[in-house]
């Protein structure tokens, strides 16, 4: 109970039923504290704390106060609670009347709130020998500081305070401090490590309070911390086991009720289902249950989920609206696929006119989602759609100097197929801009690091050419493979006509056929010579593929 001495751990005591007589201030606390006893019982526990606290039995006093402060047994009369918890505090200095108190004083119960005065009191119990009491004290000493309240803020003090009572494990103040290190301290920046440190005290808590916080957001904090990546927060395992880490404290957080965590709980699923160890079904869910709260974000991964059928039947007209809904808010990811569910779900006929409606109205799309809305900065990707549009005068007027200025404005978001097409720009002097062999190869080099067999392809040629670097036979052909086990036709074709001088026809035949499948002419073509002219080759035709130059 709420601010009254420690229970008797009498076993004896402890394991009486409500049903027997009350003996002792214990048995009467045991009745008031349980929900299922009867309004009788309450009133005859109430009658028996009235009969202790004569006899001198200081918890029975503070006990029988609080009946008083709350109305258990007894009209509620919070003004009479005070003055008895005055004259206790008065006359023995006990810790549990002092903090009770001043709680009273902070809240406004059954006296004028004053701030001031409830510091003073919290200070005295924060001191006490009693241990319970004394932690609750500082708690709230360290929350007065934090918050101002009765004394001007001071945020080292109240670190000191939240530290005391998290040393002796008081789950509150582990929460506090939690969060105080995750949005970080004053003008300090965040502290992650130790923002996971105490996040993990404190859902490890197995005190009641831990179990009555019915908010989730320690649970939430620590799903974060483990999901995502933060400074000082490191784990040596793969994503997925931390995914599974944050599982079950952001299910959680979602079972109490805590909306921001239904985002992550999904993003979490989504990410485990990709390695078989979540459902997409269930992320659904979860993103669908995030966007009906209206939390930001939701809309976007709803219409994804929707347009690509991810955990729910592919509908491109739901998948539209969500999307929509998400960009009245200023989700620019949503603009871009609205633009690409305008631009890719034309007609061959409406395709063949560059002034469709449709191109129009992608364009459109791709220079809102262009553009930083309060919500959220510029999408990449919807700048390099918005370039090509001015490339190929798609819904807009052609221009070349629009082109490569979108171009570069998606290179600066971040985007490695705009880099490649920057790249090209600088190799071939397009655009206004001067032909550089530096920058070009600056570019195509991000590209290729980001997996874009195109430019891939490029930075072998640089190698084997010698262009800007030195040339290098070797390195040439480690791209030229990577390019090609990345699905670049032209490199399998490069790679497939090395192998055969260097007389390695099976491996050669391997990459001529996988380019051939994919309709490269020349591969075709050359099959054809090959497999007429070469018995080599012909001998190969019917063994079963083997994987060659699979991507490091």
């Amino acid at each position: 109970m709420i601010g009254t001495a420690e229970l008797n751990t009498d076993p004896n005591k402890i394991n009486r039923s409500i049903g027997d007589p009350i003996l002792c201030h214990a048995d009467a606390n045991k009745i008031l504290v349980d929900g299922n006893a009867s309004h009788l019982k309450v009133i005859e526990a109430f009658q028996a704390l009235c009969r202790f606290a004569k006899e001198g039995d200081i918890s029975s006093k503070i006990t029988y106060a609080w009946c008083y402060e709350k109305g258990l047994g007894v009209e509620k009369d919070e003004t009479k609670a005070v003055h008895i918890y005055m004259s206790i505090v008065d006359e023995t200095q006990d810790p549990c009347a002092t903090f009770r108190l001043a709680y009273c004083y902070d809240h406004g119960i059954g006296v004028t709130t004053d701030k001031g005065q409830a510091f003073v009191y919290y200070e005295k119990a924060a001191l006490s020998a009693h241990k319970r009491t004394a932690l609750k004290a500082q708690y709230a000493l360290g929350s007065a500081f934090e918050q101002g309240r009765g004394v001007p803020p001071d945020l080292r003090r109240a670190m000191y305070w939240y530290n005391k009572a998290a040393r002796g494990g008081y789950y509150y103040a582990q929460r506090a401090l939690a969060f105080l290190y995750m949005r970080g301290l004053g003008d300090l920046p965040p502290n992650y490590e130790l923002a996971f440190q105490y996040s993990l005290q404190a859902g490890n808590n197995p005190s009641k309070e831990r179990k009555n916080d019915d908010t989730g957001g320690v649970d939430l904090q620590l799903g974060l911390l483990y999901a995502r990546d933060y400074e000082g927060v490191s784990f040596d395992m793969p994503y997925e086991d931390r995914y599974v880490l944050a599982l079950p404290w952001l299910r959680r957080a979602a079972e109490l009720q805590h909306t921001k965590s239904f985002l992550c709980l999904a993003f979490v699923l989504e990410q485990l289902s990709k390695v078989g160890r979540g459902s997409l079904g269930e992320s659904f869910y979860w993103y669908l249950r995030s966007a009906q709260k209206c939390v930001p974000g939701a809309y976007y991964h709803v219409g994804i989920a929707y347009l690509k059928g991810m955990g729910v039947k592919e509908d491109r007209c739901q998948a539209s609206e969500w999307l929509s809904r998400g960009a009245s808010i200023g989700d620019t990811r949503c603009m871009y696929y609205l633009g690409t569910l305008k631009e890719y779900g034309m007609t061959r006929a409406e395709k063949a006119c560059g002034t469709c409606k449709k191109y129009v109205e992608a364009a459109e799309w791709y220079l809102e989602g262009s553009a930083a809305t309060s919500f959220r900065g510029p999408d990449p990707r919807a700048q390099l759609s918005l370039a090509l549009c001015f490339f190929y005068g798609h819904g807009v007027n052609q221009s070349e100097e629009e082109h490569v200025s979108w171009v570069e404005k998606a290179v600066k978001g971040g985007n490695a197929k705009a880099a490649h097409y920057l790249a090209k720009v600088y190799e071939c002097g397009y655009g206004g801009r001067q032909k550089n062999d530096t920058m070009a190869f600056e570019h195509y080099s991000y590209a290729a690091r980001h997996g874009i067999p195109e430019a891939q392809r490029a930075i072998a040629w640089f190698h084997q050419e010698g262009i800007v670097v030195p040339a290098n036979k070797e390195e040439a052909r480690r791209w030229y493979l990577k390019a090609a086990a990345n699905g670049d036709i032209h490199a399998m074709y490069i790679v497939a006509q090395k192998r055969r001088k260097e007389q390695m026809h099976e491996e050669a035949l391997y990459w001529y056929q996988r380019a051939a499948k994919l309709g490269h002419w020349k591969s075709q073509k050359m099959l054809t010579t090959l497999f007429a002219s070469q018995p080599e080759f012909w001998s190969l035709r019917d063994r079963p593929e083997r994987a060659y130059g699979k991507p490091k």
